[in-house]
C-alpha cells in the first residue's frame, strides 16, 4: 500500500532527476561550477575529511579521555609530523606517547618536532598485524596523505 511518505520520496526524486539533468546541460556555467564545488564540500564533511583537531572530533575525543583517565602509555598511529602527539603530551603530560611515522621524509619532520620532548618516542615504524614491509604511497606536499593502499589517495581525494 502507498503511503504519502512513498509519495513525498517519488516526489523528491522527479525534483533530484530534473535538477540533474538541468545541471549536466549546464554544467559549464559559474553557477553550477560553484555548486559543485560547495556541494563536494559537504561531501567531505560527511566523510570526515578535515585533518584539523579542532572540527574533526579528535580534539573532543583527548578531551574526553582527559577527564576520566590519566594514561600512562599513548599511541599515536600514522603520527604524520606530530601535532597529535604534541596536543595529547600537552593534555597527558606524565604519559609515554610513542608516535609512529612510516614515511620517512615524513617522520625526520616529526623527530625534528618532538626532538625536545622526552616523553614522545618518534619511531620510524607503521603498525600491522603481520611483520613485512610495505610500499607507502604519499605525497611530498601534503604529508598526511599517506597509506599504503595503492590508488587510495587519488581516489579518496582526488
Amino acid at each position: 500500500m502507498k503511503t504519502a511518505q512513498d509519495d513525498r520520496i517519488n516526489l523528491f526524486r522527479r525534483m533530484l532527476d530534473k535538477l540533474m539533468r538541468l545541471m549536466a546541460r549546464h554544467r559549464r556555467t559559474w553557477f553550477v561550477k560553484k555548486f559543485h564545488n560547495l556541494v563536494l564540500q559537504f561531501h567531505e564533511a560527511i566523510e570526515n575529511r578535515d585533518y584539523d583537531m579542532e572540527r574533526n572530533g579528535e580534539a573532543r575525543v583527548l578531551a574526553v579521555l582527559a577527564s576520566s583517565m590519566a594514561p600512562k602509555t599513548v599511541f599515536d598511529v600514522g603520527a604524520n609530523i606530530g601535532e597529535w602527539s604534541l596536543r595529547a603530551t600537552s593534555i597527558f603530560p606524565e604519559a609515554s606517547i610513542y608516535a609512529f611515522e612510516p614515511v620517512e621524509e615524513t617522520y625526520l619532520q616529526l623527530a625534528a618536532q618532538c626532538a625536545d620532548l622526552p616523553n614522545i618516542h618518534a619511531q620510524n615504524v607503521g603498525l600491522s598485524k603481520e611483520k613485512e614491509q610495505l610500499k607507502m604511497y604519499h605525497s611530498s606536499d601534503r604529508s598526511y596523505l599517506a597509506t599504503c593502499v595503492g590508488g587510495f589517495v587519488e581516489d579518496f581525494h582526488g
